[in-house]
């Protein structure tokens, strides 16, 4: 039998949105409240508890929020530095030594029914601009129009740096010359849409040492009963969302 288990896994029929969607619609039928757009403040703490979260809303208001449980997806560094009281300082210092690479992803809309078999591939490649390319209807076809296909080119870089500042229509431009030089595209006129985005924490950085900094920032946590952290940044951990 197959023990790979990456042969086969399940992906949401119009894409990964209808996830955290479903989860918003679950949570305000249970007669919750999303707020979105806000920045966190504090995270009050007493008696090996978090007690109250405060954030602040776009249009500049505080709002707090009594906490039975907390769940924290944000960076080990921002989650430390909300705490009040604060950790230790080994804890905080730890933390501002976990790194993570940057991304810029290049979103292409292409005239072809499909450019591989593949969903995603890696591209060790140096000459190439992007390490991993994800073909989307390969994951769903209806994610793109009848007669079409999407792909997603990730380059990794560190916030800031030239790859991260350089304008979106040389990103886009730089990756489809680099498609047309690995043949997957003819040329560039098969690219009818092109869009860019930036994530500033993509991928954590696992250096010689790294699991010391990450138990130090764990004890700086361990003494909330009630706080958990989870997801690639909050519990810097390079994973898929789900596996079993």
């Amino acid at each position: 039998g197959r023990t790979d288990p990456w042969d086969d896994f399940l992906y949401p029929s119009r894409g990964f949105m209808e996830i955290p969607e479903g989860m918003a619609r679950a949570l305000r039928r249970a007669g919750g409240s999303l707020l979105l757009s806000h920045r966190l403040q504090a995270i009050r703490c007493r008696g090996g508890r978090v007690r109250s979260v405060e954030a602040q809303s776009a249009d500049g208001r505080t709002v707090t929020l009594p906490a039975d449980l907390v769940v924290s997806t944000i960076p080990p560094a921002a989650i430390l530095g909300a705490l009040d009281p604060p950790p230790g300082r080994a804890a905080i210092e730890a933390a501002g030594r976990l790194r993570s690479r940057a991304m810029v992803a290049v979103y292409l809309g292409v005239r072809r029914p499909r450019l591989t078999e593949d969903h995603w591939i890696y591209v060790p490649d140096r000459s190439i601009r992007f390490n991993r390319l994800s073909e989307t209807t390969n994951y769903s076809e209806t994610l793109a129009p009848p007669g079409r296909t999407g792909i997603c080119a990730e380059i990794a870089c560190d916030r800031g740096d030239e790859v991260w500042r350089e304008d979106d229509g040389t990103q886009v431009a730089r990756v489809v010359s680099d498609l047309v030089r690995l043949g997957l595209l003819r040329s560039g006129s098969e690219v009818e849409a092109a869009w860019v985005r930036r994530s500033p924490a993509a991928y954590p950085v696992y250096k010689v040492g790294y699991g010391d900094l990450l138990a130090a920032v764990e004890s700086g946590l361990a003494g909330l009963a009630n706080l958990r952290t989870c997801g690639r940044q909050g519990a810097f951990w390079y994973g898929s969302t789900a596996q079993g």
